[in-house]
């Protein structure tokens, strides 16, 4: 809204200087319905209304909201602006119905809008047929439409405002109305007449003119039926060839006995679509009498002498030409009558003679052939006509009266340099009205040096003689004149200029070498150019693109012409590198040439020499007899071979042997033969491992080291030999008589090859051997006492020899070896050995082979010292669930008393007692003492430290025993106690604790009575932990903090601290 200024002056009655508002423009509702105006009213001596006012003036505001009322004045609108439908004929249903929709352009007003119906301008009035709801604008189909009548209904939709204006709007609205197979066949004429002669296809009408045709109708868009039926054998209905949709003619389909007979053909539409057409209904319906004619010598159609003619003539003859002549069926001409079937007015017929005769002009320029085709009519038939023609072939002849006259020329050749030799490139065009009588002449008369074009003389060809070139060198354009002759007269000569084009004829060529050297193991690229040349004359021709199929070991530079060679190739798998190049031109024809390019890949020493499989099989360990010497390299103990897979006959496949031992050992360098130089000693070593090296000579010289073990055989060539030359032993003189006091070992180096080692008395004579003797057992040298010892002689030289008895050949030595051995005689020291074992319980996975389990303490009386105490173990004994088994799962050492596990995995999980003998070393060997240690292995673990806390025992327990139980166990545990009496009052062999589930757990536990029985369920904390306990009678069970009872030994489970307690009246446990 524009600000307006109303001033009042200070004389004027302010009543009658009230401001008023002036509309300079229209208000249009559907624009804008509601305006908010505000009114100002301040001194005017400041400023008028369109400067800004100062936030110090003096304005009183006012707001006026002006409503503008809607009038009825927009006529209503179609949405959208026309329809269409679709419904078929003979139906009151749509196939499509479009929705009528119109609006009142009023929005304050939206007046009811009424629909109906008018007639289109220039149509066919069709509104009878379709209906409109006033009020909904839903139209209906009220009367079924007819196709054939009209395919399209145009219809005019009027829509109305229901008020007093009435204002009004039009939509077209246009009915597609779809054709519908509701029309029946018909036949034209309900009986017709036809004749059929023997040896025709068809049946033909009366006159014998035309085959007899029948038409069947259908008014539907298309003609639409199924089979005809025909009531005759001798007949079938046939669509007429080449007629319009609907003709017919009646084909004869068996002749043999055909009679004169009616015909009915009916016609039926069985794809009718609302019910089935049949021949009353439709009245196609035809009743063809059909006359057949039998076959008599008198009814044939005539017959011509001959099955053709032909006749020569000059042109510009007049005058009789040939006669033509025919007999009828009965072997005259009488009743015969002769036509030409088209007049020609050069030609005329003797209607009754047959004669031929030349009335016109005959030109051979114009027309050099006459086909004449004669007509012969047995005029004897006036019903049916009887008829014969044949063709008569009329040839004019030329006559030389007319000047030949050269055609086209000055001319001008554009020649393919490709044309080969032979090829006819132009051919003169001369003409003369006598052509055919005159035999015209071609030739050149003048031509350019080294013109390639030839003529023929007779046919005016020019073809090619000679190779054309329009390459660079080559000549690419000639000149020459033509004449031509008839033998009379002779034409101007011609000019014929002649161009050689410039193709593609060449295709490009690689001149550079494309074979080329690369170091293996080298990525590249490698360059290298590649020059191209092509003996076209036009650049275009010469053009050319450069392709690989070397993938992606192959680029291209077309521009530089240059192609990059990429790697790296490993010459042991590939010895050359080989692709294409393909230089292509870009002209056609596209030229290809293909170039190979062979890249040799060159050798470098990055393939170390392996040996072969057979060397690894037969050298890897090989057997030598010590004392062997001296073998030649024709008989080696193994040739090593090795194979490099470098290239071979050079450096880096050339292969090096050597051995690492060239003190017993000759390796021959080249063929790898290894030789002994040395004889070996089995008592040295029995087994040497060498290392023989198989090497290239290539840079860097690569190697291979096989290791082969020389296993060495022994012979007897060594005497056995004592370790001493002395030996010493104390004994008591109150020593038993056959007591074994000592035991010597020789050792042979030649075991286990030499004999067993035999013992002697050096001397048997020595008195010695009188309180003495000698048990040569196993290799082995037993002592024995043979009388009591006595104090008063208290040393004892037994002086003893070792000998084996098969001295080897290769020695001559003397095989025997001496000791003595030197025995003191102690009086006898009594000595107390006190001994204690240490019991274990241990978790299975925790064995290990060598490491100690437990131990056994031992002292003696006699020096207070531990180390003169020895230990041996006895006995070991395993008891499983029943029974007790003897085993060997253990050692101890003789001198600390370790008792260590040998072969863990052997061991089961159960109850280990081992029986130890600790005895004193230098005293009586009756100073010893015995003693059982128990080893318990479990399927537990120890390892929680907060399991530490020990059993509080009771007053006359002797053993208390503690299972601690990680928290992570995810199995069941049983822990299986044994529970014996000494006194037989209670023996036990009972699983009574079951631990199920471990988890954190209070100590609560619920008090309960002694029962003869006993299976119970604690409730231990807020787990689902159970426990149960399966006890004799006299027992009781009882929480950890319970009243105290007369315990004889204690029983304690510890599982986080929770434990339980179980006492009762038995010794051990």
């Amino acid at each position: 809204m524009p600000c307006y200024d109303s001033k009042i002056n200070a004389d004027e009655d302010i009543n009658d200087a009230r401001p008023y508002l002036v509309a300079d423009y229209v208000f249009d509702y559907e624009v804008q319905s509601i305006y908010n105006i505000t009114i100002g009213i301040y001194s005017f001596f400041k400023r008028p209304c369109t400067d800004p006012l100062d936030s110090a003036d003096e304005v009183v505001n006012s707001t006026l909201l002006i409503q503008v009322k809607d009038l009825d004045n927009q006529p209503p609108v179609f949405e959208p602006l026309s329809y269409e439908g679709t419904v078929p004929e003979n139906s009151k249903t749509f196939l499509s119905s479009p929705r009528i929709n119109a609006f009142d352009q009023d929005k304050g007003i939206d007046e009811t809008i009424l629909y109906s119906l008018e007639a289109a301008d220039g149509q066919w009035d069709c509104t009878s047929y379709v209906a409109i709801n006033e009020s909904t604008g839903i139209l209906s189909i009220t009367k079924e439409f007819n196709y054939e009548e009209h395919s399209t209904c145009d219809i005019s939709i009027k829509a109305e405002e229901e008020d007093n204006d009435r204002q009004t709007a039009f939509a077209p609205l246009t009915i597609d109305i779809e054709d519908v197979n509701d029309e029946c066949p018909t036949v034209v004429a309900s009986s017709v007449k036809g004749v059929f002669v023997e040896g025709e296809p068809y049946v033909s009408d009366v006159d014998r003119q035309n085959w007899l045709t029948i038409r069947i109708n259908d008014i539907d868009t298309e003609l639409i039926y199924e089979t005809l039926e025909i009531t005759s054998q001798f007949f079938i209905l046939e669509q007429c060839a080449g007629c319009d949709n609907g003709l017919h003619w009646i084909k004869v389909n068996e002749s043999t006995a055909v009679e004169s007979e009616n015909v009915t053909i009916t016609v039926f539409d069985t794809l009718y679509d609302i019910s089935s057409c049949n021949a009353d209904d439709a009245g196609a319906t035809v009743i063809i009498d059909i006359l057949v004619v039998e076959t008599t010598t008198n009814i044939l159609d005539p017959t011509f002498d001959e099955p053709s003619y032909y006749e020569t003539v000059q042109e510009n003859y007049e005058g009789f030409l040939l006669q033509v002549s025919a007999t009828n069926s009965d072997g005259d001409n009488s009743g015969i009558e002769y036509y030409l079937d088209e007049r020609d007015v050069n030609f005329n017929i003797g209607k009754v003679s047959g004669n031929i005769s030349v009335i016109g002009v005959l030109d051979y320029e114009k027309i050099d052939h006459y086909n004449l085709m004669v007509n012969a009519i047995d005029t004897r038939w006036t019903e049916l006509e009887r008829s014969a023609e044949v063709l008569v072939n009329i040839t004019i002849t030329n006559v030389n009266d007319n000047p030949p006259v050269l055609e086209g020329f000055p001319a001008t050749l554009y020649i393919s340099e490709s044309t080969p030799i032979g090829t006819t490139v132009f051919t003169v065009q001369a003409t003369d009205r006598d052509a055919d009588a005159v035999l015209l002449e071609y030739s050149f008369n003048e031509m350019s040096s080294g013109f390639p074009l030839e003529m023929d003389l007779g046919t005016g060809q020019i073809t090619t003689k000679s190779n054309l070139d329009a390459d660079i060198e080559g000549q690419r354009e000639y000149n020459a004149t033509v004449i031509v002759s008839d033998g009379q007269s002779a034409t101007d000569p011609g000019l014929l200029t002649v161009f050689i084009l410039d193709v593609n004829d060449h295709p490009p060529t690689v001149t550079s070498n494309t074979n080329f050297d690369m170091a293996e193991n080298e990525a590249g690229p490698i360059p290298f150019t590649i020059n191209v040349e092509d003996l076209d004359y036009l650049e275009v021709n010469r053009d050319y693109v450069i392709t690989s199929d070397g993938g992606s070991n192959v680029t291209i530079n077309e521009t530089l012409g240059t192609v990059y060679v990429y790697g790296p190739f490993d010459r042991e798998r590939q010895s050359q590198f080989e692709f294409s190049l393909f230089v292509e031109n870009t002209a056609q024809p596209r030229f290809k040439t293909t170039q190979y390019v062979v890249v040799k890949i060159t050798d470098e020493n990055d393939e170390s020499p392996t040996f072969t499989d057979v060397t690894m099989s037969n050298c890897k360990q090989l057997d030598v007899t010590e004392g062997d010497v001296g073998l030649t390299p024709a008989d080696p103990l193994c040739t090593f071979l090795a194979n490099d897979g470098d290239e071979p006959g050079n450096e880096n496949s050339e292969i090096t042997y050597t051995v690492d031992n060239d003190e017993y050992f000759i390796m021959n360098n080249e063929t790898g033969e290894l030789s002994l130089q040395k004889a070996l000693d089995r008592e040295t070593n029995d087994s040497i491992t060498i290392v023989v090296t198989a090497s290239d000579n290539g840079k860097p010289r690569l190697s291979t080291k096989m290791s082969a073990s020389i296993l060495i055989e022994g012979i007897n060539d060594e005497k056995p030999m004592f370790q001493n030359g002395e030996y010493q032993i104390y004994v008591h003189e109150e020593t038993a008589i056959n007591t074994k006091i000592y035991t010597l070992n020789a050792t042979d180096p030649d075991l286990p090859v030499g004999d067993p080692i035999y013992y002697k008395p050096r001397n048997p004579d020595d008195p010695v051997w009188e309180t003495f003797y000698l048990n040569s057992v196993d290799g082995e040298c037993e002592i024995y006492t043979l009388r009591p010892l006595e104090y008063s002689q208290t040393l004892y030289r037994l002086e003893i020899v070792t000998y084996d008895n098969d001295p080897s050949p290769y020695y001559s030595d003397v095989t025997e070896d001496n000791t003595a051995l030197l025995v003191y005689v102690e009086q006898r020291t009594s000595c107390d050995i006190t001994a204690d074992g240490v019991d274990r319980t241990i978790d299975d996975v925790e064995l290990k082979d060598d490491v100690v389990i437990t131990s056994v303490i031992a002292k003696s009386s006699c020096n207070g010292s531990e180390d003169e105490i020895m230990f041996q173990l006895d006995e070991e004994t395993f008891f499983p669930v029943s029974g007790e088994i003897s085993t060997s799962h253990y050692s101890i050492n003789e001198e600390n008393g370790n008792i260590y596990a040998k072969n863990v995995s052997n061991i089961d999980v159960g109850t280990y007692l081992l029986t130890v003998t600790a005895y004193n070393k230098t005293g009586s060997t009756l100073d010893q003492s015995t003693v059982t240690t128990g080893v318990f292995i479990g399927d537990i673990s120890f390892s929680n430290s907060a399991f530490d806390e020990s059993l509080v025992e009771a007053r006359e327990a002797e053993r208390s025993f503690l299972v601690a139980v990680n928290s992570d166990v995810s199995h069941d545990t049983n822990l299986t106690v044994t529970v014996s009496d000494n006194d037989n009052n209670c023996t036990s062999e009972e699983t009574i604790i079951f631990i199920t589930v471990m988890s954190s757990l209070a100590p609560m536990f619920e008090m309960t009575t002694t029962l003869s029985t006993f299976q119970r369920t604690w409730k231990l904390g807020f787990g689902d932990t159970v426990i149960r306990a399966r006890v004799h009678a006299g027992f009781s069970i009882h929480g950890a903090w319970s009243a105290a009872v007369t315990p004889v030994a204690e029983l304690g489970v510890l599982v986080r601290g929770a434990r339980m307690v179980c006492r009762g009246a038995f010794d051990t446990i």
